[in-house]
């Protein structure tokens, strides 16, 4: 993920950064068991920025986002079902 700074225009977007970052870094160091952690939340690899970006290095899971799928309309029972 990477995040334009010019886009970060107040606090409290700065601050769901922040904890988006936070989040996924402590999930990494939870006892969930493997299979469980690794096919709900993307893994963190880095957090790192340049004079430009935020910039997340994530697990790639392909279809794009929650948000993203939700914005096409509601989900069927066989998408959202384990």
């Amino acid at each position: 993920k990477v995040f334009d700074k010019t886009q970060i225009t107040n606090r409290l977007h700065y601050a769901a950064l922040i904890t988006e970052r936070n989040t996924l870094l402590q999930l990494h160091f939870l006892s969930f068991p493997r299979i469980l952690f690794s096919t709900l939340f993307p893994r963190l690899h880095f957090a790192f920025q340049t004079p430009s970006a935020l910039c997340l290095v994530l697990d790639y899971y392909s279809g794009g986002s929650l948000a993203q799928r939700l914005q096409l309309g509601c989900l069927s029972e066989g998408t959202v079902a384990f």
